[in-house]
């Protein structure tokens, strides 16, 4: 019998630790503006990413990798606005319909701000739609053969005219504050939101207009400029929720807004006026100081008894103008990121 064999203990080998290649190693760069770094963004910590989303426009709830995916979705559809872009910004409403016009500000233009070239409300039931049958109420007529005419007349009388490049229109909610029904007045401006972009199309497939049409969430524009101003929220709050809202109360949001646009044309800041901007303006200001609104002397806010009328609701007109200059500061950042990091992207 051939002598058992005994089994070796097995040495334990132990397994020698990587060291990091140049590859493998990743640093966080954080951007700087004055350097003229090629490193990706991409390797920002998931905080400098949402950071940067926000000052693109774009949604920050989301994990790291799927805010990168976004991220990259964004430069790779990059289409700077042209120096004789026409930007029409329009807050949805049937009651408050708003919208203003602005040309972008920079070396190319002349200006050193956005100019607004227009900027007024709308009343849905006072345009005429085409007669129809006698109806005991013809204005709160809102059912889609008569809300159809009334979208079409907007845009031919008052939108079409300005000759727009690019059409901004505020994404419409499904609920409101998160309420399981939805209301009436919601079903007719997600409607008009509908009919607006296929009457847009079909003008562009016809041939008798060239533009785009984008879609803007109103959660990222707030936010956005309140922040920059430098009036605005912290960290937690820049990316609101159905909770957030709730808790700081949408009353309020509209308030900080308001006075935002308010600062900006009393002390000259964010916009530049010209044309028939100017009567919107002084109404604006009317109605939003006191002092002015009584003071039957100051000639720079007096207007007609009509324009007094028209402005009795700030938030629709505010939010009109805020949309506009979010998105095109959101424009110039993507096009200041690019050049600044170019094939890094």
């Amino acid at each position: 019998m051939p002598p058992s064999r005994r089994k070796q203990p097995k040495k334990n080998k132990k397994k020698k630790k990587k060291t990091p290649s140049t590859e493998d190693a990743r640093p966080n760069h954080e951007l700087d503006s004055t350097a003229g770094s090629a490193a990706s963004p991409f390797s920002l910590k998931l905080s400098e990413l949402q950071e940067l989303a926000r000052s693109l426009g774009v949604s920050q709830t989301a994990p790291k990798s799927a805010l990168i995916a976004r991220l990259q979705d964004v430069f790779r559809d990059i289409s700077r606005p042209p120096p004789d872009a026409r930007i029409l910004s329009i807050d949805l409403g049937i009651r408050n319909l708003a919208y203003a016009l602005l040309t972008p500000g920079g070396s190319s233009t002349g200006a050193s701000k956005p100019t607004v070239r227009a900027w007024n409300r709308v009343d849905l039931r006072t345009l005429s739609p085409v007669p129809q049958r006698q109806d005991p109420a013809p204005s709160q007529d809102f059912s889609p053969p008569s809300l159809s005419h009334l979208a079409l007349n907007l845009v031919q009388t008052h939108l079409l005219p300005l000759a727009p490049t690019h059409i901004l229109i505020e994404k419409q909610r499904f609920r409101s504050a998160g309420g399981s029904a939805v209301l009436e007045w919601t079903v007719r401006v997600n409607s008009l939101e509908s009919m607006l972009y296929a009457i847009f199309a079909t003008l562009k497939g016809l041939g008798q207009w060239e533009g785009v049409v984008i879609p803007v969430d109103p959660r990222r524009v707030g936010p956005f400029l309140l922040e920059d101003e430098g009036t605005g929220e912290s960290q937690k709050t820049r990316e609101p929720t159905a909770k957030t809202a709730r808790a700081k109360g949408s009353k309020e949001n509209k308030k900080l807004k308001i006075a935002l646009v308010g600062s900006w044309l009393r002390d000259g800041r964010g916009v530049l006026f010209e044309g028939e901007s100017e009567s919107m303006k002084a109404a604006f200001m009317k109605r939003w100081l006191p002092k002015e609104r009584k003071n039957k002397a100051a000639k720079e806010v007096e207007m007609r008894a009509e324009e007094e009328k028209r402005i009795d609701k700030l938030d629709d007109v505010a939010d009109c103008l805020l949309q506009g200059v979010a998105w095109l500061r959101w424009e110039e950042n993507k096009r200041k990121l690019v050049e600044e990091l170019g094939k890094g992207l």
